[in-house]
């Protein structure tokens, strides 16, 4: 448990893939803005750019209509939403 009593099963990582830097660091900007933490790193293919956001657990009524807002986020910035899950 962290200090402010959250624990791992809490948070939800996504993950997003941008061809290039530029836009992987729009769309973390983006994800930062919710007050989401949030790395940019190259992808395991060495091609692509991974996005890795975590944000606290949304309420599961919310899951869907996130998906769907952060694909938008993907393809605005010619990228892909991977889905999510949680650490672990």
């Amino acid at each position: 448990m962290s200090k402010n009593g959250s624990t791992d099963t809490d948070f939800i990582e996504h993950y997003f893939y941008f061809p290039e830097r530029f836009n992987a660091d729009k769309a973390a900007e983006r994800l930062q803005a919710k007050g989401w933490r949030v790395q940019v790193t190259k992808g395991a293919d060495e091609e692509n750019w991974l996005v890795f956001a975590t944000q606290l657990s949304p309420i599961e009524d919310e899951l869907e209509k996130l998906w769907w807002e952060l694909t938008r986020l993907a393809k605005e910035f010619n990228g892909e939403y991977d889905g999510y899950g949680r650490p672990g």
